[in-house]
Order: structure tokens, then sequence, then C-alpha cells
């Protein structure tokens, strides 16, 4: 058996640059937002519990969607 190296192209500096850049940052932006929202949803929680006495209603069934929005 051999093996076969493909060797694929540099990408151009005008799919590097600027052109894609907004959409990445909004991406960025976004996955930031829900990592953020992953973390501040259980210490919220705890928080809550602690001193109130309640908690978030299907706070464990948000993180999990929260998780594959992520993996998406």
């Amino acid at each position: 058996m051999s093996a076969v190296a493909v060797v694929l192209p540099e990408p151009s500096t005008a799919t590097r640059g600027k052109n894609r850049g907004g959409g990445l940052r909004l991406e960025n932006l976004a996955l930031s937002l829900v990592l953020a929202t992953m973390v501040l949803i259980p210490l919220t929680e705890a928080l809550l519990r602690r001193t109130l006495h309640i908690g978030i209603p299907a706070s464990t069934a948000l993180v999990q969607h929260a998780f594959l929005l992520v993996g998406m």
C-alpha cells in the first residue's frame, strides 16, 4: 500500500483578509455569548438556591441545548 500526498494551494489574500472578517467576528461574538450563558446559568441557579431557595426552571436543559449550539 502506498500513501498519496495531496498538496493544497495557499489561500489567496482576498479570502483571508477583509472580506470574511465581519462574519467571523459576528460568529465569534455569538459563540462567546452562548458560552458565557452556559457558565452563568448554573452559577445563577446556585446563588438563587442558596439565597432565595428558588431555582431556574429547566436550567439543565438550557445548558444542554447551548452545548449543542456550540457543537454546531
